[in-house]
């Protein structure tokens, strides 16, 4: 949790009041007995059922959060329903907004200089931190605000962005927070008017979940002049003129320490723990312990100060043992603590014997799921009526036995592992776990055949965005249809999912799930066709000729049976793609346009257009550019109208390849770099690759093979990272352009990680 305190007029009392006792470290018993109110009214109040507070009550509550004086006015204001009087003259800007410092910044010194260099340099507008959630970025942006104020002489202003619902709330949300009059209207533009020629830094923290108004931010320290910001997000916000600032997790120990040779992990393992317990001995066996620990949890540093909070009823020894076996049993506890407390299964088992049959029943069910889950899978999980059902499970919550993880448009729900083994436990003995694995399998089944369409159509990053966030869970129902011995549910799962891991450049993990799915026999034709098309398209990317084609004339035996024109479609593309990629080209055109006759009549417009799509690539490798593209001209306004932007920008890169067979060199060039960014905004690796790939070929066509030798080593690092070769047919197109001096970096001279910022590499490209 965020490790500050700052009362703003646009949060939420129930955010407000849960975020301001969590950085304390508060339970909600433990605020109401200082606060003296009851529990359930603090409840009631993070629920959001009570919007306002009585007067009395505010004041106890923001004594009791250890508020300032201008803090308490605030959130007293708020609390009871009011808002806050601005401070601020019109024009101008209020007050800078920076949080409170609770605890010390470590092991991120070099972190901390590089982000206090770059908002020093005059060309960089927009830092953004990236890493995954518990990895600190919060609590670094604080300390970098802190020591950047001398940098900024209108002031520094922090905002959460973790309240809003939605990107459009992002601007207003600035908007009021750099004191912009209430009646003009809050866009980027007004924003940065208010903000002209200041010397301002946004700290916008907690972005990832409203990343789709990025353009906002770009927008405003464009327009602003002066303006900078500084972004926490999971995720980069893809903007021009962003710089990317990946946060790792802490350096863990290496062997053989001592308390004056900390690594990061170690030392701020040993703070808290010594905040925990004031008394707590280190000698060099604990020392060695903590190693352990923190290995163990990866260094990251969230993990680290929850395990290390533990240290109040666990010794190192056996914290160590609960961290590798989870719910072992703790030994020689202190004789004072209740029973319930000697062990952490009595612990969770004591509060589990406080809920209530439907809780009780609720808490076993959901420990089906893999990585957490959200409302919609509730049908895997729910006996009762919608309402009951989120009443339960907000009561969980409140118990803290199931944690919110993400509160973006769709709230995640999760346990600890530690909890999540216990409830396992229990269903297993309540001879529940098999109903609920078969619920859960048939529910992601669903999922994945709702989503397979969608992959091809306008809301299409959208569904990659809501799969790839259930993943664990997908892996999990397809353990349980082979484990189970289902073909066809592990034939349909598999078959639903390869666009995915194509996209995503699973290509590996997507292999071996779907021969695990073949090797299975009973499915129906209908459910293995799928299956057997993926799996070829999958072996092909992976320049496995022979597995491709063994897959592929299983696929077209099913086709001649089963009379589909859909799967003698996809029968006969996988049939001529791998004929172009042995580069029998001739033998290539019949099946694939023979495909094209078949969509026509099919009235599936993006088959029409992938079919046309890989026709005109065989007749690029026949050097009919002018075929080709004509076929692509048709096919790219088919995708853009069905909103698949994936596919319009291999079309760039294909058109690209026919220009170059054309001699149309800067024409080329141009269409790579379309297809190199649009790619990127899709964050489609494979893809960026392929771009990267043909604007090589076009440099080296313009005898700039030294830039083309930049931009190949960058795909080729990109493609180590996904393990995707390219296509066969798409490196016979690269040979005939790549001269020898260029191809030796295949061979070994290759970049050590996948390009970040492709603009670089772009301008060099586009360069006169």
């Amino acid at each position: 949790m965020p490790e500050y305190q700052v009362v703003t007029a646009h949060e939420p009392i129930g955010s407000l009041v849960r975020r301001l006792r969590e950085a304390l470290g508060l339970t909600q018993e433990e605020l109401a007995e200082h606060a003296g109110v009851s529990a359930r009214t603090i409840s009631d109040i993070e629920r959001g059922l009570r919007k306002s507070v009585y007067k009395a009550t505010a004041a106890r509550l923001g004594a009791a959060l250890r508020l300032d004086s201008e803090e308490l006015m605030r959130f007293q204001a708020i609390a009871r329903g009011m808002t806050p009087s601005a401070r601020s003259a019109p024009g101008s800007l209020p007050p800078p907004t920076m949080p409170l410092e609770r605890t010390r910044l470590i092991g991120r010194d070099d972190e901390l200089g590089l982000i206090l260099r770059g908002l020093a340099n005059p060309s960089i507008a927009i830092l953004t931190v990236t890493g995954p959630g518990g990895i600190g970025k919060t609590r670094l942006a604080v300390e970098t605000a802190r020591r950047a104020q001398s940098l900024f002489e209108d002031g520094i202003y922090f905002i959460s962005l973790a309240p809003l619902d939605h990107p459009e709330l992002v601007a207003p949300t600035v908007g009021r927070s750099v004191g912009l009059p209430p009646l003009e209207e809050p866009t980027a533009q007004a924003i940065a008017r208010h903000l002209e020629s200041k010397s301002v830094l946004l700290v916008l923290d907690t972005f990832e979940h409203v990343v789709d108004s990025a353009p906002v931010v770009g927008e405003i320290v464009m327009l602003a002049g002066r303006a900078k910001a500084l972004i926490t997000s999971r995720e980069p916000l893809r903007v021009r003129g962003e710089h990317i600032v990946p946060l790792a997790t802490l350096r863990v120990p290496r062997p053989g320490l001592s308390e004056m040779d900390l690594s990061p992990a170690v030392e701020l393992f040993l703070e808290r723990a010594r905040a925990a317990r004031p008394d707590l001995r280190i000698d060099a066996e604990a020392l060695a312990t903590i190693e352990k620990i923190c290995r163990r949890i990866d260094g990251l540093p969230l993990a680290i100060e929850l395990a290390a909070a533990r240290i109040r009823h666990l010794a190192l020894r056996d914290l160590y043992d609960h961290l590798t076996q989870q719910l072992s049993i703790l030994t020689g506890g202190s004789r004072d603590l209740p029973q319930r407390q000697r062990t952490m299964r009595d612990t969770i088992a004591w509060s589990y014997e406080l809920l209530g049959p439907h809780e009780q029943r609720l808490f076993r069910a959901v420990s089906v799921f893999a990585g957490g889950w959200t409302l919609d899978a509730r049908n895997v999980w729910q006996e009762s009526n919608d309402q009951e059902a989120l009443d339960t499970l907000s009561a969980l919550v409140d118990k803290s036995l199931i944690l919110v993880i993400d509160e973006d448009t769709t709230a995640r729900y999760s346990m600890l592992d530690v909890i999540l083994e216990f409830a396992r436990d229990l269903a297993c003995g309540a001879d529940e776990l098999s109903a609920l694995a078969r619920r859960h399998c048939d529910h992601f089944v669903g999922l994945a055949e709702r989503a397979e369409p969608e992959f091809r159509r306008d809301q299409s990053d959208l569904w990659f965005i809501r799969i790839s966030g259930e993943h664990d869970n997908l892996r999990r129902a397809l353990r349980f249809a082979l484990a189970e011995g289902e073909p066809d549910l592990a034939a349909r799962l598999a078959g639903a999912l390869w666009q995915f891991w194509r996209a995503r450049g699973h290509y590996t993990e997507g292999r071996g799930w779907i021969r695990q799915a073949l090797a299975l026999a009973g499915a129906t034709p209908s459910a293995r066709a799928k299956a057997l098309w993926g799996a070829a398209w999958l072996a092909l990317h992976q320049a496995d000729l022979d597995e491709a084609t063994r897959w592929s004339e299983e696929l077209r035996s099913i086709a001649d049976g089963l009379r589909d024109p859909r799967v003698d479609r996809h029968a006969l593309t996988v049939r001529g793609m791998i004929e172009l990629s042995r580069g029998q080209v001739d033998a290539a055109i019949p099946p694939l346009e023979e495909s094209v006759e078949l969509c026509e009549d099919l009235g599936d417009e993006w088959l029409l257009a992938t079919s046309k799509l890989n026709l005109a690539l065989a007749l690029v490798h026949a050097e009919r550019p002018l075929d080709a593209s004509h076929l692509l001209s048709q096919a790219r306004p088919i995708y853009l109208s069905i909103g698949d932007q994936r596919f319009a920008a291999r079309v760039d890169a294909y058109q690209g390849y026919a220009s170059l067979c054309e001699g149309r060199t800067d024409e080329a060039r141009d269409l790579f770099v379309r297809s190199i960014r649009a790619f990127n905004d899709l964050n489609d690796q494979v893809g960026i690759a392929e771009g990267l790939e043909g604007l090589a070929a076009a440099c080296a066509a313009m005898n700039r093979a030294a830039d083309a030798a930049v931009l190949l080593e960058a795909a080729t690092a990109i493609r180590e990272v996904v393990l995707a070769a390219p296509l066969p047919f798409e490196r016979v197109l690269l040979d005939r352009y790549l001269p020898a001096g260029v191809e030796r970096i295949r061979d070994g001279r290759t970049a050590k990680k996948p390009v970040v910022d492709l603009e670089p590499l772009i301008d060099r490209a586009l360069r006169p």
